[in-house]
């Protein structure tokens, strides 16, 4: 953000969105590469931090990487966890006797019923993930000087747009005399 006019420059952003685009990417394709991007993004956030002297303006850049980083760090842990809670709930000897899987009382099969909660999980996450990277991108867009990568922050941000979007359409405005 240019100090004098309070606009970000357009190359800043337009890197902080090629990044943002490229960390959705590789979530959709290959979280090894993902995770390898986040931690890519986190050096070099940490790298233009250090180095960036005040003398020449200032720079928000690092700040923005750092809370790209941030979220796909989330993210990434969030699916870590939910695998190994899978994992570890799983008995890999029943699929050779899938009645021993079955709860006797209802006849549902056990493992199905957590993989589906496991993915319900996963897929919330993915949107979460999604809407933060949004985010990050619309805070640069407006000029804030300060953003993170928190999903906490990201599901307070979406409910205060929807109360401000539902309160705009259902305040009456005062009729105007012609």
């Amino acid at each position: 953000m240019d100090s004098k006019t309070g606009v970000v420059p357009k190359v800043q952003l337009a890197l902080v969105l090629c990044f943002a685009i490229a960390t959705l990417i590789t979530a959709l394709v290959s979280q090894q590469i993902g995770i390898m991007l986040a931690l890519f993004l986190a050096f070099i956030a940490r790298r233009i931090r250090n180095g960036w002297q005040q003398s020449r303006g200032q720079m928000f850049l690092p700040e923005y990487l750092g809370a790209l980083a941030g979220a796909a760090g989330r993210f990434y842990a969030i699916i870590i966890a939910v695998v190994l809670v899978y994992f570890s709930q799983h008995d890999f000897t029943s699929f050779i006797d899938t009645h021993a899987t079955m709860d006797p009382e209802t006849g549902i099969d056990l493992q199905s019923n957590s993989m589906i909660w496991n993915q319900i999980i996963m897929l919330s996450t993915f949107i979460v993930f999604t809407l933060t990277l949004i985010r990050i991108v619309v805070d640069l867009s407006k000029g804030s000087i300060k953003t993170d990568g928190s999903f906490i922050t990201t599901l307070l941000w979406l409910a205060v747009s929807l109360y401000n979007v539902v309160k705009h359409c259902f305040t009456k405005k005062p009729a105007q005399e012609s």
